[in-house]
């Protein structure tokens, strides 16, 4: 499969065959990839090849063919569409498969975690978590931001539809042009928190490329995904449906997803009561009140949706936690026995035995001596320890000095807390927020 954007011919496709005994027919099939994209099939007539005596190299010239149609942003990996793989009946199907759609039918083809960026293949394993990502440019001439309104702006996190779904924050709003629209004309959409560093995405997975219509069915733009945020692009149908005193609107509904659960990471549960269980904390905030330290609280953003530069409040409710501002005690809170001990005597394959003389057991404990998650386990500040040591004419042992157990013990009954918080929210006129904690 020829990526998006590019296009190739049989003759694009060179070969080096090394001791293989065959040669490789490339024909091009009559379909295409679910974002538009060429496919071939590649046929050999000799054995099947390995990495170790018959090894078959190929590589593709392509040419660039940016388009309306494949504009935006692509990534591939294991878990898209393949982009070179064997048919079902010929490879294995440890990674699943995939069915392209032709004019002469299904083609069933395995998925495999050795088609993107595998370097050095026969020597080194295939990185399955690896992905190619690019994005092509879109747009000519990016729009005034006198030339339109924007309105009825609001964000909704919805959960999937399916387990198999990613959870999402959909962005609605209503965009009205007040002249003519030119082809290429175009503005950029992001959703998340303004900071020096850029914008904090709630979520980070984009949905596919939406198309824009008039009213009579006319495609007259698309909003692109460009990898963190899209791009509203108006064609020239655009121009024709907004001549003269002609000045439809459009609502425009874009989705930012979750890629890892079926739930955004914004709980969908906004209720002006929930304060505590808005799901993944992205905003922290000094308090002078030790007693709130950790505690959450709803946070409103002012500036997270930015439209072509300028900035409007989404209506999200944010997961925000209190961090005390300054230096504080902390303790054990649980009462916990353990002990820790090497591996003393260790049999390889061909039955020798390595013994390790250096025998030891650590034997570590938590005292909770206040605020205890279980109010039997409080010892209060004052208590006693006992440590009792076997003798043994086989065995010798050493105990740390005082002062050294005393500084253990001191340590891991309790320490002095010091938070920082950085990476300020930025362009807000509320108390400061911040999206790091260290």
């Amino acid at each position: 499969m020829i990526p998006a954007g590019f296009t190739a011919t049989t003759d694009s496709f060179k070969f080096t065959y090394g001791s293989y005994d065959g040669t490789a027919k490339v024909e091009e099939v009559d379909g295409k990839g679910p974002n538009g994209e060429q496919l071939f099939e590649v046929t050999l007539s000799g054995a099947t090849p390995n990495f170790t005596t018959a090894q078959v190299t190929g590589s593709i010239t392509l040419t660039p063919n940016f388009t309306g149609e494949n504009g935006g942003s692509h990534t591939y990996s294991n878990s898209t569409a393949p982009l070179i793989s064997e048919f079902s009946t010929d490879g294995q199907a440890g990674g699943g498969t995939y069915t392209f759609t032709t004019n002469a039918g299904p083609i069933n083809v395995v998925q495999s975690n050795q088609t993107v960026n595998w370097l050095n293949a026969g020597t080194t394993g295939a990185n399955s978590v690896v992905s190619a990502t690019y994005i092509i440019q879109v747009g000519k001439e990016k729009l005034a931001t006198d030339a339109y309104s924007i309105s009825n702006i609001k964000a909704i996190p919805h959960e999937g539809k399916t387990s198999n779904d990613a959870g999402y924050e959909q962005l609605s709003f209503t965009f009205t042009p007040r002249g003519e629209l030119k082809d290429g004309q175009y503005f950029d959409v992001h959703l998340g928190l303004p900071n020096q560093n850029g914008i904090e995405l709630y979520d980070n997975m984009l949905g596919a490329n939406l198309p824009i219509y008039a009213k009579d069915g006319t495609q007259v733009g698309t909003a692109y995904k460009m990898g963190t945020y899209y791009r509203v692009v108006f064609n020239s149908n655009a121009e024709k449906v907004t001549t003269g005193n002609n000045h439809p609107s459009w609502t425009l509904n874009l989705n930012w997803g979750n890629p890892q659960s079926q739930q955004p990471s914004i709980s969908t549960n906004q209720s002006s009561s929930n304060t505590t269980d808005l799901g993944k904390v992205y905003v922290y905030q000094y308090t002078d009140d030790q007693s709130k330290n950790g505690m959450g609280f709803a946070y409103t953003p002012t500036n997270d949706v930015n439209i072509n530069g300028q900035t409007f409040a989404s209506g999200l409710h944010i997961q925000g936690k209190y961090i005390y501002s300054k230096q504080y005690l902390e303790y054990n809170k649980e009462t916990i026995p353990g002990i820790t001990f090497p591996y003393n005597r260790t049999w390889s394959p061909n039955n020798s035995v390595v013994t390790n003389t250096d025998w030891y057991n650590n034997i570590g404990f938590q005292i909770a001596t206040s605020g205890a998650t279980k109010s039997q386990q409080n010892t209060s500040n004052n208590f006693d320890l006992t440590i009792t040591v076997g003798k043994s004419d086989q065995f010798n042992y050493n105990l740390a000095s005082d002062a050294d157990l005393e500084k253990q013990i001191k340590n891991n009954f309790a320490w002095y807390v010091n938070n920082e918080l950085s990476n300020e929210v930025t362009g807000t006129t509320s108390d400061q927020v911040y999206l790091r904690m260290k």
